[in-house]
Parts: C-alpha cells; sequence; structure tokens
C-alpha cells in the first residue's frame, strides 16, 4: 500500500468558504517532502509544519468533478497549489483588450474564356 497525502482543508476569502483537499503535488510544493518524509520526521504526532498554511495566500488549482457540478458534493480536489495570491480586478487596460481583427478570403471566380476570331451572326 503507498503512503500518499490527503489533507482536507477550509480556504476562505471575502467570497465564501470551499473545502478542499490537498493531495500529494501541492503538499510536496507546499513542504518540499514527501508523504514518507512527514512520517519518518513527526513519528504519528501531528505535523506541526501544517499549521504554516494558516493564513497564508495560495493560488490552488481544482479539479471540479461531475458531482461538484450537480451539488452533490461540496469538497474540491487540489491538483496543484502555489505560494502567493494576486488577483487584479479589472486587470485588463485598453492596452491589453484583444480586438477582433477583419478577416477577408478571396473568392473563386467562375470560369472565364477569352475567345479570339469569334463574331456574332
Amino acid at each position: 500500500m503507498s503512503n500518499r497525502f490527503a489533507i482536507c482543508v477550509l480556504a476562505s476569502d471575502k467570497t465564501g468558504d470551499i473545502e478542499i483537499i490537498l493531495m500529494d503535488r501541492p503538499m510536496r510544493y507546499a513542504f518540499g517532502k514527501n508523504v514518507f518524509d512527514v512520517l519518518q520526521e513527526y513519528k504519528g504526532k501531528f505535523p506541526t509544519m501544517l499549521k504554516s498554511l494558516e493564513n497564508q495566500d495560495y493560488i490552488i488549482k481544482l479539479q471540479i468533478l461531475e458531482v461538484n457540478i450537480q451539488k452533490q458534493s461540496e469538497i474540491y480536489l487540489a491538483t496543484d497549489m502555489f505560494k502567493g495570491f494576486t488577483f487584479h480586478e479589472n486587470s485588463l487596460d485598453e492596452e491589453t483588450i484583444v480586438k477582433p481583427t477583419e478577416f477577408s478570403a478571396g473568392e473563386p471566380s467562375g470560369s472565364s474564356y477569352h475567345l479570339d476570331n469569334m463574331s456574332e451572326t
């Protein structure tokens, strides 16, 4: 049986709360350790390093599953996590707004022939 991180956290901001399960990858990023290192270091005791997650800003990439969309589950799976948080409302200014470009495609014309020395009679 393989040992893996699976830690459920409650994340919140001014918009509300969300329950997130942090698996191996986000936890290895946050602590630079795998689950075996943590088990060896804390030997069955509560890993105090988890307290370092409190009151910190993170960007967390979530996997949205069908059960989340159907509201059968309000617990989301984190697939990646990065320290820090920067969000700028109205971050698009006039220079960064993508404007549509005109596109024109040539249209094929019908066949045309030029016949010399033909006259109407």
